[in-house]
């Protein structure tokens, strides 16, 4: 435990920086488990309490400045789905005079296939009217590389890195298998696995719209595995999805566009940061580098 004389985040900054010796010194044989008493007896140098404190300062603030940015993407993506729940649900995107369309009596029309009105113009097609669907490509297990150039995306983000790249574009993401229902955006140089359901989008003003109609879709539905989930291209390809008219869509991919590219700023931003925190973690826990009191 802590006392006067060890600062807790140093401690854990120490720890962090030290992992490898826990590993070494934890027992298990399915889970690594580090007794307390193999812990107490683990010896490690400490500076002075008030350097310990700088050290810790630094790198907090690094991960504070990480956590910070990541919260603004979370604001900042929900602003753009409360947009898209406003323009493309609730049918209030602005007018020819900017007022909500719905509210200020824009003209609906019965839609049979809908089975509701939705507003004039707008169709009802196939979500293959906005983006061709694809599966990725496996990779050879020689083909992993730890420190790569470039990430090998799955279901759920990034499972690796690899020096090959299948993509060098902006496209949605969504499982194909295992797990269903997380829709995410990749952008730049990357390998998409083949546990995942693509969608490159016919034209660059249909991006954002494609990606927030397919976060709407009902995935359970689309499910159909029996030991694990499964969606196909071609139920992908056919569900059903409202098309605006033309000048709807530019506008909120105007807006959404704006949106995203602060969100994507941010992410290099924080990784940026965590490459800067990580790699002056090991120099001041040695001593290379030394913070004055």
């Amino acid at each position: 435990m802590p006392n006067d004389k060890v600062d807790t985040e140093f401690l854990f900054y120490l720890l962090k920086n030290n992992v490898e010796i826990l590993k070494s010194n934890s027992s298990g044989t399915t889970f690594g488990e580090l007794s307390g008493s193999r812990l107490k007896a683990l010896k490690f140098a400490f500076p002075k309490i008030s350097e310990q404190k700088s050290i810790s300062k630094i790198l907090s603030d690094l991960d504070s400045k990480i956590e910070l940015n990541h919260k603004m993407n979370q604001i900042l993506e929900q602003i753009a789905q409360t947009v898209f729940k406003s323009w493309f649900v609730d049918y209030e995107f602005p007018d020819e005079d900017g007022k909500p369309y719905r509210s200020s009596g824009g003209e609906m029309a019965y839609s049979s296939e809908m089975g509701k009105k939705i507003p004039k113009g707008w169709r009802r097609r196939k979500y293959s009217e906005l983006a061709e669907v694809k599966t990725g490509k496996s990779l050879k297990p020689k083909e992993l590389v730890r420190h790569g150039k470039f990430p090998i995306m799955g279901a759920n983000g990034e499972l690796g890195r690899t020096n090959a790249f299948l993509f060098n574009k902006e496209l949605i993401l969504t499982g194909r298998v295992g797990t269903l229902g997380r829709v995410y955006i990749v952008n730049g140089k990357s390998w998409i696995s083949d546990n995942v359901l693509i969608s490159d989008t016919k034209s660059k003003d249909f991006f954002y719209y494609a990606y927030y109609t397919l976060k709407g879709f009902d995935f359970i539905s689309l499910n159909r595995g029996s030991t694990q989930p499964l969606i196909t291209q071609t139920d992908l390809k056919n569900y059903p999805c409202l098309i605006p008219d033309k000048t709807t869509l530019l506008l909120f991919n105007k807006i959404s566009l704006s949106i995203f590219n602060k969100i994507f700023s941010l992410k290099i931003q924080n990784k940026n940061i965590a490459q800067i925190r990580d790699s002056l973690l090991p120099k001041l826990m040695s001593g290379k580098i030394r913070i004055p009191s």
